[in-house]
């Protein structure tokens, strides 16, 4: 029998009154018609995307994520602007105390490289997903005029304190999250 598997990620939560700025802007524009855009309470900062791991491994990967979790001290994000990786996903850029956040991804992603079946390459650029193309370009292409258009709008500030080990179940509908811990940062870890 094949051991069951997970599919997980770890994410910065986002604070409700951000999460509400970028659906209040997204509810203002046409660019729905473009993207399919992540629902309010989805919306999150992804610290690593592990895909598939098998279920006997998740005590192990909570256990090395709640040890790189101690060692990082809570930092502040402000999301503010807009950006586009290539013309499929569309989100909000990061900024604030970026060293420690990118310090945080390095290190999770180096103390947990053997979990998952998801090898992501590319350098790490601070972002908030809302966006993902559905359709082919159109010929208004609205794209880079709303980018344009909002390349410094404030959402708002938050103090991340916090990761939290997501597992995501695909299904017929949207994927459904289950948070499987809260890995507080800075605390100790329990023996």
């Amino acid at each position: 029998m094949k051991p069951e598997r997970w599919r997980l990620f770890v994410a910065a939560p986002v604070v409700d009154e951000v999460k509400a700025a970028i659906a209040q802007l997204l509810e203002r524009t046409d660019i729905t018609r473009e993207f399919k855009c992540s629902r309010l309470e989805k919306i999150h900062l992804t610290i690593r995307f592990f895909g598939n791991v098998s279920a006997g491994q998740v005590p192990e990967l909570q256990a090395r994520l709640a040890e790189v979790c101690r060692r990082a001290a809570p930092f502040s994000l402000r999301a503010e602007g807009l950006g586009q990786f290539g013309q499929r996903v569309l989100w909000v850029d990061l900024q604030g105390d970026l060293a420690p956040l990118r310090q945080l991804v390095a290190e999770t992603a180096a103390q947990t490289a053997g979990f998952g079946e998801h090898r992501d390459e590319r350098d790490f650029t601070p972002h908030i997903t809302i966006g993902r193309r559905v359709h082919q370009r159109s010929r208004t292409e609205p794209v880079p005029a709303f980018l344009q258009a909002h390349r410094s709008t404030a959402f708002g500030e938050w103090r991340v304190d916090h990761l939290e080990l997501i597992r995501s179940a695909l299904g017929s509908g949207a994927a459904q999250y289950a948070t499987l811990a809260r890995l507080p940062l800075g605390a100790p870890v329990p023996r």
